[in-house]
């Protein structure tokens, strides 16, 4: 009797010893990104239990004198089991880090508690490909960075997988940490002609859009309506239409690219089909959730799940990517997508400087760019 009194409390101990559990899984390996402002270790950190607690702060240090501390969380888990701390730690060393030490700081039945890992930084460099665009000048709206809304965009999984060699369970996927939204400008700084009251008024809408690499056609969806007015969405937006018309093509290795919210019937490519560099793959459109005509640009690596299994793409991962030159036209302001009730663009027009020729590196969120 005495015996199975002990095991039962042996096992009793054991499951609230693994409630109390806190895993910390990063679900893509730390990299070094470089923009024409300075550079950044990105990775996303997924900190879960089977009982809630309350997130306080993630402390990174590293080599080169890395420090960075935040105290952001976003839930993954409505019962406060689960967070992300999306984190684009700053670094000025012009060598990429090993490693990073991660300190994370909570609370779980009112007691402060500590837990400390390291982190891998890999040392691949961001993939280098074309402009997908035709030449003009450029805004990089939403762009990489850490006010970037992109960035912020983890699609929870309907089941966890479990990783084994950090021996936890991925709770979801971000792939689009390195997404760019393309709107052209006019040597003004305007978006559109007249009041932007449709499609056509918008400087981007018709534009070619080109692959920025070569690769195979994976999957193409076309036959979704366009919003007719800029600023207002037509139909409910779902994880089946909200890249809208959209074109993947695999460039290799596990690498995808999306091309999205096209103009429907405009797509000239189709699914199994080899595309080279540059070749057109259809025009620049309003379709899907955009709310003014642009570019949804993005690179993923697919962790080997299929596309039938990838829920649109979204199960894949963002990896960071650059493009071999430009010139920075400096930084817009975040409102300049802003109109009044009669639809006038808030943001007067204005003059960009010049700032400099950059070469590998992909845009920061705002910057306008020049493309020749």
């Amino acid at each position: 009797m005495k015996k199975n009194v002990l095991t039962a409390l042996t096992i009793l101990l054991c499951l609230a010893a693994q409630a109390q559990q806190i895993q910390v899984i990063v679900p893509t390996p730390a990299r070094t990104v470089k923009s024409s402002t300075g550079s950044w270790v990105v990775f996303d950190t997924q900190i879960s239990s089977r009982e809630a607690f309350t997130p306080k702060s993630l402390e990174v240090s590293g080599e080169e004198g890395i420090k960075y501390s935040s105290s952001t969380f976003e839930p993954l888990r409505s019962d406060s089991t689960a967070f992300v701390s999306y984190n684009w730690v700053p670094t000025s060393s012009p060598e990429t880090p090993t490693q990073l030490n991660l300190t994370f700081l909570y609370t779980v039945n009112g007691q402060e508690k500590e837990l400390n890992r390291a982190v891998a930084v890999s040392g691949e460099s961001p993939l280098e490909i074309g402009f997908p665009l035709r030449p003009g000048i450029w805004m990089a709206g939403n762009a990489p960075g850490p006010t970037s809304e992109h960035t912020k965009l983890t699609v929870k999984m309907k089941e966890p997988s479990f990783d084994s060699l950090q021996q936890g369970y991925v709770l979801g996927h971000n792939a689009q940490r390195y997404a760019i939204d393309f709107v052209k400008l006019d040597k003004q700084g305007n978006l559109f002609k007249n009041k932007g009251a449709s499609n056509a008024d918008w400087y981007s809408y018709g534009e070619e859009i080109l692959a920025a690499a070569g690769g195979k056609v994976i999957s193409v969806k076309d036959g979704i309506p366009e919003h007719q007015t800029p600023g207002k969405l037509d139909y409910k937006i779902t994880i089946d239409n909200i890249a809208g018309n959209n074109v993947y093509i695999d460039m290799g290795k596990n690498v995808v690219a999306l091309y999205a919210h096209m103009q429907p019937g405009s797509i000239k490519v189709k699914e199994g089909e080899i595309v080279k560099k540059g070749q057109v793959l259809g025009k620049l459109g309003n379709s899907g959730n955009s709310d003014a005509p642009h570019l949804h640009f993005h690179v993923v690596d697919t962790n080997n799940i299929p596309f039938a299994e990838s829920r649109n793409g979204f199960y894949w991962e963002g990896i960071p990517y650059a493009f071999p030159k430009y010139t920075s036209w400096g930084t817009a302001p975040a409102d300049i997508w802003d109109t009044d009730e009669n639809g006038n663009q808030l943001v007067k027009p204005f003059h960009f400087q010049e700032k400099e020729k950059v070469k590998n590196t992909i845009p920061v969120n705002f910057e306008v760019i020049k493309i020749k």
